[in-house]
């Protein structure tokens, strides 16, 4: 229509427009008036009335701005309100009449890009170890509501500081990633060390006689069976969830190897387990089998459970870079460090330090209702 606009009028674009700003801004808003589709006064029919014009007055805003229409169309007055007339009138044109049968023009908008959806999964841009549903299967989650998607994942936007710096966004990602014993414990074994101060590990022995020249506990308490659990860097919380059911020793943090020994206390097999008789038949080496698989697996260190993996990348598409306006009026796309992550958990993660709570989202659609929602 403004290509129209131009021949018509026989507007030269090389020279320079005698339009008004003011006269495309109050032909812009008298526009947006004239574009009714729902009727009515009460709050219910303005509310709709304005969802069902939003985007085509954003259009209208965008399209038709002072600086487009002086810098890039040219149009003169007589253009320009002849081109508000024809907007109006293919508007009034386009409306469809009541009881109007959209039913195969739907399924048809629907079916022609959906014939074109190959892929079921796609890796993730910037990231290569993420991969998330896209095309057909993807599509038919989001028709069926589906309240178990194939890979849920959250798209989390981070505010201040940590938004620009990589080693603080990496902070919050380990906030976030669910991290057990497991994935922080170089070796486990068992042994049979029947003397709890002269151990038969040789290279435990010099720190295990400094934690006995002040000993906590009975030594003529601890079972001859012995748990030994080699860490990474990172020490704590493995006594917390069994209180003195066990005797925990560990080396002092600034050692090259961060070692606990656990040994059962006695009584202690009467006191855990779910079935009283079945745990009092362990033995003990046994017992501290079903202790270390316990320790590795179900122990939380830190993060959100239903959180398997968290990516921290820099966007490379604008849609997920944070929009700015210069002081010049224009819309600039900024790359901040922003976590994509396997599984979700949309309310704890808003209730995280640094998370952005406004542009977070799942894609994991009932996940979303609930929490926004509630």
């Amino acid at each position: 229509m403004i290509w129209n606009a131009q021949k018509i009028f026989r507007i030269n674009t090389r020279a320079p427009a005698d339009l008004h700003p003011l006269t495309v801004i109050n032909g812009v808003r008298e526009l947006s008036k004239k574009l009714v589709i729902v009727k009515g006064d009460d709050r219910i029919s303005k509310q709709a009335q304005y969802n069902a014009t939003l985007l085509l007055n954003c259009l209208l805003r965008s399209t038709l701005s002072t600086k487009r229409m002086a810098e890039e169309f040219k149009l003169n007055a007589e253009a320009f309100e002849w081109l508000l007339g024809e907007i109006e009138t293919r508007f009034q044109q386009a409306q469809v009449q009541p009881g109007e049968m959209v039913g195969p023009l739907a399924a048809q908008s629907l079916g022609e890009p959906a014939t074109q959806m190959t892929l079921n999964t796609f890796h993730y841009a910037g990231v290569s170890a993420k991969n998330v549903t896209l095309g057909v299967p993807r599509l038919k989650e989001i028709i069926n509501v589906s309240k178990k998607p194939k890979t849920p994942s959250l798209t989390v936007f981070l505010t201040g500081s940590a938004s620009r710096d990589a080693e603080k966004a990496k902070d919050v990602l380990c906030r976030l990633e669910h991290t057990t014993l497991r994935r922080v414990t170089a070796n486990t074994a068992i042994y049979y060390d029947p003397d709890p101060k002269n151990t038969v590990i040789a290279e435990d022995q010099e720190w295990v006689n400094i934690f006995y020249e002040m000993p906590d506990f009975d030594p003529s308490l601890a079972s001859p069976w012995l748990l030994r659990i080699e860490l990474d860097p990172i020490a704590d919380k493995i006594h917390q969830g069994f209180g003195d059911d066990l005797l925990v020793i560990y080396t002092d943090d600034n050692a090259e190897k961060l070692v606990f020994r656990i040994r059962i206390a006695s009584g202690t097999e009467d006191k855990t387990g779910d079935t009283e008789e079945q745990v009092d038949k362990m033995e003990d080496d046994v017992f501290l089998r079903v202790i270390e698989a316990n320790l590795l697996s179900d122990m939380t260190l830190q993060g959100i459970e239903s959180i398997t993996k968290v990516y921290m990348h820099l966007p490379t598409t604008d849609n997920k870079k944070r929009i700015v306006l210069t002081p010049d009026g224009e819309f600039k796309a900024i790359a901040e460090w922003l976590l994509e992550t396997d599984g979700t958990s949309l309310l704890k993660v808003l209730s995280e330090r640094d998370v952005d709570p406004v542009r977070t989202y799942s894609n994991h659609i009932c996940e979303i209702f609930e929490v926004r929602l509630d």
